[in-house]
């Protein structure tokens, strides 16, 4: 979201006379499982302001929320501050009480896929696609984003291949990828094919299956419009795994 409206929105915090939990980054916060978050979420009803309700629902599961009805999502690329402290009703005349929580890892600038559990269909697109290892599989065969930080910042590739619109990347700024609502039937019209093959054709996945990086990344090179790939990533790949 801006600067100007976060601002905004912790101005009317400070003011609002209720207890609020201000985090820099809840991704980087829900990235791994928080005791002491997931402690103030049990507790009582809870208004999350932050960015699209699927995207948050999916930022709190992975922080390891199951359920608490009681969480309104509020989300702020959309809602101007002024409505949603008229809407509040909002005290504006006594100190918020603040807690501050912050991400684990500080150098580490936060960008990582969600799964939408709801819609992922168990197909293992993005695990067959990911060069680097972001995801991996459960007890129960489902696919788990296990290695977070080994995402690359910026590409949105593995939710371009996702046949079921099931991937978000909360930062990203189109929709659905960023978590917004799924238009079914726009999504039908750009989704990719059932099977990753049919888009990126055979040698690219026998290669991404032998995890030649350097082959993979020259190959992916003509698909990076396609599927939004920052040049930076294929650069580095090739740096990382060079010949």
């Amino acid at each position: 979201m801006p600067d100007s409206t976060r601002k905004a929105a912790l101005q009317a915090l400070e003011t609002a006379g209720v207890e609020y939990v201000y985090t820099d980054d809840l991704c980087g916060l829900c990235a791994e499982p928080n005791a002491e978050l997931l402690t103030l979420l049990n507790r009582q009803k809870i208004m999350v302001l932050a960015c699209f309700p699927r995207a948050v629902r999916a930022l709190l599961e992975r922080a390891g929320l199951t359920d608490n009805p009681l969480i309104e999502t509020v989300n702020l690329r959309t809602t101007a501050v002024d409505t949603l402290v008229k809407d509040l009703h909002f005290d504006g005349t006594r100190p918020g009480r603040r807690i501050t929580l912050q991400q684990k890892n500080t150098t580490w600038q936060p960008w990582y896929p969600l799964i939408d559990i709801q819609r992922c269909q168990h197909c293992k697109q993005c695990l067959n696609f990911c060069l680097f290892g972001v995801y991996a599989l459960d007890a129960h065969q489902h696919v788990r984003v296990s290695q977070p930080t080994h995402c690359k910042t910026g590409c949105p590739a593995c939710a371009r291949v996702c046949p079921c619109a099931a991937i978000i990347f909360p930062k990203y700024a189109d929709g659905p990828i960023n978590g917004d609502a799924v238009d079914e039937e726009a999504w039908k019209k750009t989704a990719p094919p059932e099977h990753l093959q049919q888009r990126l054709g055979s040698n690219v996945m026998k290669m991404l299956r032998n995890r030649t990086a350097h082959t993979a990344a020259e190959s992916l090179e003509h698909l990076k419009d396609q599927l939004n790939i920052p040049d930076s990533v294929i650069e580095n790949l090739k740096k990382e795994h060079p010949r």
